[in-house]
């Protein structure tokens, strides 16, 4: 448009752009003169914008960031510098599976006690490769004392009376053509005696034969006055209300039992000769004091004896009380393979059973 010789363009009449580079000028009016600005010198001060806060907070996150990431780097490096310790681990490991394997062999033979261990207890050792046996803490009062060797709690002749004191000691290398050659439950009763408080430390050791020996032995307690019967495992045991204020007797029996392992050796005919012989490994099996003695073949250590273990485990007094005194341990025990062929194996060599009762008089 043109009013006489002014020419006027308006802002309707001119193109648009969709972006801005530098070489492009703005247009500004200062003191009325107008002036033209290159894009590339325009300068946005903060005090021209209002995301100048938020661009601040997020250029300090980046160098906080940055620190963070220059400690982290730095332990990197230093640990990169510990890669010769892998193979000084992996040397220093080498000989723990053969330590694990020693170990193994140690624990399944029983070299040290595996059952749990109280606190206050002892362990003795009474010979050959797997005679490490337990002693029971004490009660309050009792005292250690030596016994054929052994060191055991008994009763303090302070404070309680000896009610039992039984020690039977088996030896199949030495029995007299009368003596008793198997190892039978062992019984005593506290008699018609009152007392307030009883302490009882009871033990079953074997040691010898030709299997590997787990004690399985336990201690069945009877009451006469109405209380329920028990049986204990552990070689120390209290009652702490005695006979109950009455005089009514209280029986202990204590029950020898084991599982004897397996043996290596050598089956066949005309033994001693050139027939032949063959190597087989057999298993021994268990036996428990209150097992028939006359019960024969293999029947008895490897599906009977079991059975009744298990029902003393169980507390089933019902079906093993019936037994009682049962036939005993025997020393040796003839196997019979093949249905006609026999072996004889040793089950144990000594074994001693130890029941001591003592009590505070009412």
């Amino acid at each position: 448009m043109s009013i006489g010789n002014t020419n006027f363009i308006t802002l309707d009449s001119v193109a648009e752009i969709q972006d801005i580079v530098n070489g492009d000028f703005l247009f500004t009016v200062s003191n009325g003169v107008i002036y033209k600005l290159d894009f590339q010198n325009l300068i946005l001060t903060p005090d021209n914008v209002d995301f100048y806060s938020t661009i601040e907070s997020l250029s300090a996150q980046v160098v906080s960031l940055t620190n963070a990431f220059s400690s982290i780097n730095a332990q990197v490096n230093e640990l990169s510098g510990a890669i010769g310790l892998t193979s000084i681990v992996q040397s220093g490991s080498a000989n723990w599976n053969s330590t694990y394997s020693t170990v193994k062999k140690l624990s399944s033979s029983n070299w040290l006690p595996s059952n749990n261990v109280k606190s206050g207890s002892l362990i003795k050792y009474e010979g050959g490769s797997s005679s490490w046996k337990v002693i029971e803490p004490g009660n309050n009062g009792d005292t250690l004392q030596v016994l054929n060797n052994v060191p055991q709690f008994t009763g303090s002749a302070n404070s309680f009376n000896n009610i039992i004191n039984e020690q039977l000691f088996y030896n199949s290398d030495s029995l007299q053509a009368n003596a008793i050659t198997n190892i039978t439950t062992t019984n005593a009763s506290t008699g018609g005696a009152n007392y307030s408080f009883i302490g009882v430390n009871w033990e079953v050791s074997f040691a010898g034969g030709e299997g590997n020996i787990t004690n399985k032995s336990a201690l069945l307690i009877q009451y006469n006055d109405g209380r329920p019967s028990q049986i204990v495992k552990s070689g120390t045991f209290s009652i702490p209300t005695g006979t109950n204020s009455n005089s009514q007797p209280i029986s202990f029996t204590v029950i020898p039992q084991a599982a004897f392992g397996t043996s290596d050796a050598f089956f066949g005919i005309r033994a001693g000769t050139s027939a032949r012989r063959d190597n087989m490994t057999q298993e021994l099996g268990s036996f428990t004091a209150l097992g028939n003695s006359n019960i024969i073949k293999n029947k008895r250590p490897l599906e009977l004896d079991p059975d009744i273990i298990s029902e003393v485990d169980n507390s089933e007094f019902e079906l093993f009380v019936p037994l009682l005194p049962g036939g005993g341990i025997p020393p040796t025990f003839n196997y019979v393979y093949n249905g006609k062929n026999s072996r004889e194996f040793k089950l144990w060599d000594t074994a001693v059973v130890t029941l001591k009762v003592y009590g505070t008089p009412d």
